[in-house]
């Protein structure tokens, strides 16, 4: 049974996301991670990808429940701090990509 994130400190929560990668991310999966990561919502998400709310939605679900550790639960909030935590590692390539403007 996965623990509630506000059971843990947070920084053994933290220290649980870091431990956990991830290695084949699909590259639909990374990208929506990324940008979630970088602050935006579902609907800007949405519109960066150029698809519709529903498929990020989706893709938001099997990506948190790839990324997020069993010990954890697959929150929004927890995929996002495991996207910031993994963003030099598994998601190297996504980040470089969105901030090489």
């Amino acid at each position: 049974m996965p623990v509630s994130q506000f059971a843990l400190d947070p920084r053994e929560r933290f220290a649980v996301l870091q431990r956990h990668h991830a290695a084949d991310i699909p590259r639909r999966q990374a990208e929506l991670l990324t940008l979630l990561a970088a602050g935006l919502s579902n609907h800007e998400g949405a519109a960066v990808m150029s698809v519709a709310p529903q498929t990020i939605h989706r893709h938001s679900q099997e990506a948190r429940l790839l990324v997020v550790p069993p010990a954890l639960e697959p929150t929004r909030d927890n995929a996002v701090a495991w996207a910031w935590l993994h963003r030099n590692c598994c998601l190297a390539t996504e980040f470089a990509r969105l901030w090489a403007v």
